[in-house]
């Protein structure tokens, strides 16, 4: 029987590498005067001294409305119960400012209940004294925000409270506070998250803890995706067969649906409902066939992807349906906006419908682009109606659409530029689609804004090959497992200065990469002069895909060589050899273009996206959180605020306080999917035993990124949504912080810290001594059979891990075959296209690179 004393020196060493790397940051956090909060506020000044809240604080508030005032105290004592350390009562509400600990004041004339609406003032001044904490609003919503700040102060340990990595503490008899003043606001007015519910249906009890969490990372807009293809989850007692005959049973009454709003409300969270038209709308087609631009029976969409039903745009049915289903939803959804949807258009059932081409005619429709704007243009006529505003996705784009309209864009940053610049009001979710997955920093990397001439400068667009030294063309491409190639096209640029000086020194060298259709970019290049000049280029480039690496060879002029990563996940690269096929001459780079100051007042915020195709209600806080909270301090944190490092150290405690005081399931998610890939005749004893393996050899462990998940189940043809979502793969964390923190070691080492080595070496080490409790884990329970291949991997690497440290610590540099061969090993582990990906393989890479 395996016992959980065999695998604790890996959880011991686990804690240790957190603590040593994270520490790191507490300097840097005085600095830059966080707090350890996430979202980071604006303004942060600490003051000497502590503020001890007692165990039974007064409360005063003024200025609240009643409905607001009661949910506002109910939450504050739920939290303030559940933080670890603090032997918390409940808040005692008093009449007289003098008498209270902590003093809430709204100042404003309307002091009934409001709406929240796009535009609230949420700003908020926070101060902690030595005698009390007053906290300043100008609205309700501001102060909501102020509440959540001081939560999160009492919560995490930061300030004169030290950094710990334990749970394990005495009760005291008050909580010491920082004394700070903060003054916080805001950078956009939308911070949304979409959460799909059509796909795969979410309970009414998971929807709203996931507001909870919304509310902890001060995100206000909560856009709810109810209708697609595979079921419409709305009761309509307009058209009842929508629920009835499309939903599966698995349908939100419209009570339900009220109470979803009014508890948002209460958060200050706006509720945007999808009504996606004209496409996505196979739900529909199954109950009002009709209604489609091709009138037929239709069965239930089960697979996921991209679908031929599309309404009737001929047919004044539609328009009438339209209408009534505004009406309806507007009785749900009091907010301003509502997304039609309009993405994904497939054309072909309005280009073989003889009555639609007649009506193209007519109107002078030239093609299916004009006829979306018609039919748009007839839906938000509707909209206007019932005083409400259109919304919708990139595809609804075009010249002739009302500046009225909010344009959403999944395209990525280039689309969001374009946008804007057409004057249309705009938001960003390419980059925060946090289904795929992708590592927390690439999303924090990400901003609405990162092409703005915020500076007044007029930086050049364009780049000519005229005047430089040497300039190479490459093109290539991308396949992948589903779907059209990625083509690129890759251009190096090496100068001398006008041959002012020939010393290395002075030659610059840069890359600019093109992929499809977008503009040129450049990128970050991890190659040194000396690798440069030896035809060796590395780079990373973030795309809509995510995160890429590109490790190539530049020797053969008429092809490229080399391997691409998308995240973590290997995609091969295909060069144009033959004749017809060379790469283009380019002559000139085009850059994106910036937006001007004007134009970027046009981008409201954004919104991350969390589609449901792999995703249900037992897995589905395990995919948002906490990597929402980087998102939230992206989307409400000064621009300025870049540092991943710091950000991962936040986040780490961030976990905890999302999972212990917010209530989030992230972390009971993947303990209770680990636990039903046991037998079932498992002991008490063994589930504990075996469930703490599954979770430790889970650290090196991460889920493939980008859509190579997805498009590894269509091509085993488990892409639908009766396909289930119960492997081991399913309760992976996007993000280890083990591997975070053995990173950081890594670094360390790099920067001259030899000690560092040490770490790492125990760490590998602490992996090879666990390896027999996973082969005979793996052997007793039949669900854990397709770990074995990652088993193996894992030993092979741990293996090559250690003979890299050994020749680094021996000082004796491995030789030119020597690292060809360990690296061709590593990668031919990293080049497997599968689900689970060996998160250990680019770190001994790195290390080996390092010690060379």
């Amino acid at each position: 029987m395996r016992r959980l004393s065999s695998f604790l020196p890996l959880i011991t060493l686990k804690l240790g590498l957190t603590v040593m790397c994270f520490s790191a940051f507490a300097q840097k956090a005085t600095i830059e005067s966080c707090l350890g909060l996430m979202p980071c506020p604006q303004q942060i000044e600490i003051k000497d001294g502590l503020y001890h809240l007692s165990v039974a604080p007064k409360v005063f508030i003024q200025g609240m409305s009643e409905q607001r005032q009661k949910v506002a105290l109910a939450r504050l004592n739920r939290h303030l119960k559940k933080i670890n350390g603090f032997a918390f009562q409940k808040l005692e509400v008093t009449n007289t400012k003098k008498s209270a600990d902590i003093v809430v004041l709204v100042h404003s004339a309307n002091q009934t209940y409001q709406l929240p609406a796009l535009g609230d003032d949420e700003s908020y001044q926070l101060t902690i004294n030595s005698s009390k904490i007053l906290l300043n609003a100008n609205s309700e919503f501001g102060a909501l925000q102020g509440l959540t700040t001081l939560v999160q102060l009492a919560a995490l340990p930061h300030g004169a409270r030290p950094f710990i990595t334990d749970n394990v503490h005495a009760k005291t008899d008050a909580l010491a506070l920082t004394q700070a003043n903060i003054n916080d606001k805001p950078r956009f007015k939308w911070r949304g998250f979409l959460l799909d519910s059509s796909r795969h249906f979410m309970p009414v009890a998971t929807v709203k803890r996931q507001l909870d969490g919304m509310a902890g990372a001060k995100l206000n807009v909560f856009h709810w995706h109810l209708t697609d293809d595979q079921g419409w989850r709305i009761e309509s007692k307009a058209y009842p067969k929508l629920h009835q005959l499309a939903s599966d049973n698995l349908y939100y009454s419209q009570a339900e649906i009220k109470s979803v709003v009014a508890y948002a409300s209460d958060l200050g969270i706006r509720v945007v409902p999808e009504f996606d038209i004209p496409g996505h709308a196979s739900a529909i087609a199954v109950a009002y066939p009709a209604l489609m631009a091709e009138q037929k029976v239709y069965e239930m969409e089960r697979h996921w992807g991209v679908f031929e039903p599309l309404l009737d745009v001929s047919n004044e049915n539609v328009y009438l349906f339209v209408d009534k289903m505004v009406q309806e939803i507007t009785t749900l959804f009091p907010d301003a906006y509502l997304h039609i949807g309009g993405d994904e258009v497939n054309p072909k059932q309005w280009q073989e419908n003889a009555d639609i081409q007649a009506l193209m005619v007519k109107e002078g429709l030239h093609d299916s682009e004009d006829l979306h704007r018609f039919f748009n243009g007839k839906v938000q006529k509707i909209l206007m109606k019932h005083q409400r505003k259109m919304m919708g996705w990139d595809e609804i784009l075009h010249k002739d659409l009302p500046k009225d309209v909010v344009v959403q864009s999944w395209r990525g940053l280039e689309s969001i530029n374009h946008i804007a610049g057409q004057g249309y009001q705009a938001l960003l979710s390419a980059g925060y689609y946090i289904d795929q997955p992708q590592p927390t920093s690439y999303h924090y990397r990400n901003d609405p804004l990162a092409y703005t001439n915020h500076q007044g400068l007029n930086k050049p667009t364009q780049i000519n090959k005229a005047g430089h030294q040497t300039w190479q063309s490459f093109s290539f491409t991308m396949p992948r497992l589903k779907g059209s190639s990625v083509r690129g096209e890759l251009t190096l640029i090496t100068d001398n200065n006008n041959g002012v000086d020939k010393s290395d020194t002075a030659t610059n060298f840069s890359a600019y990469l093109k992929l499809n259709d977008h503009f040129y970019k450049e990128v970050t290049l991890l190659s040194s002069l000396s690798e440069f000049k030896a035809n060796k280029v590395v780079f990373n480039y973030d795309s809509w895909m995510g995160a890429m690496r590109f490790e190539l060879d530049t020797s053969n002029s008429a092809a490229l060589q080399g391997v691409i990563f998308v995240g973590n996940s290997y995609y091969p690269l295909v060069a144009k050899t033959n004749s017809s096929q060379k790469a283009t001459v380019v002559n000139q780079i085009n850059l994106l273009p910036l937006l001007s100051n004007e134009q970027a007042k046009n981008i409201l915020g954004g919104e991350a996206t969390l589609w449901a195709e792999m995703i249900d209600e037992n897995n589905v806080d395990l995919r948002a959180w906490p990597r929402l909270f980087a998102i939230a301090e992206r989307f409400w944190s000064a621009k300025s605020l870049t540092d991943s490092n710091y950000m991962y150290q936040r986040l780490h405690y961030i976990d905890d306080y999302a999972a212990n005081v917010l209530g989030l399931q992230h972390k009971q998610q993947q303990q209770d999917g680990f636990k039903q890939l046991l037998n079932d005749n498992t002991s008490a004893e063994e589930v504990v035993n075996d469930i703490a393996v599954l979770t430790e050899f889970s650290q090196v462990l991460a889920p493939a990124q980008y859509y190579t998940r997805h498009h590894i189940k269509y091509q085993q043809n488990q892409y639908h949504q009766q396909a289930p979502l119960n492997l081991y793969v399913d309760y992976l964390a996007v993000e280890s912080f083990s591997l975070l923190a053995l990173k950081r070691q890594l670094q360390a080492y790099q920067q001259g810290n030899k000690s560092a080595l040490d770490v790492i070496e125990s760490s590998i080490l602490a992996w090879q001594q666990s390896e027999p409790s996973l082969a005979a884990l793996i052997a007793k329970h039949e669900k854990l059979a397709d770990l074995s291949g990652y088993v193996a991997d894992f030993k092979r690497l741990n293996n090559l891990g250690l003979q890299v440290i050994s020749a680094c610590k021996q000082g004796l540099p491995l030789s030119q075959s020597q690292q060809l061969a360990i690296n061709q090993q590593v990668l031919a582990i990293q080049s497997k296209q599968q689900e689970i990906v060996l998160a250990t393989a680019p770190v001994i890479r790195e290390l080996m690179a390092s010690c060379q």
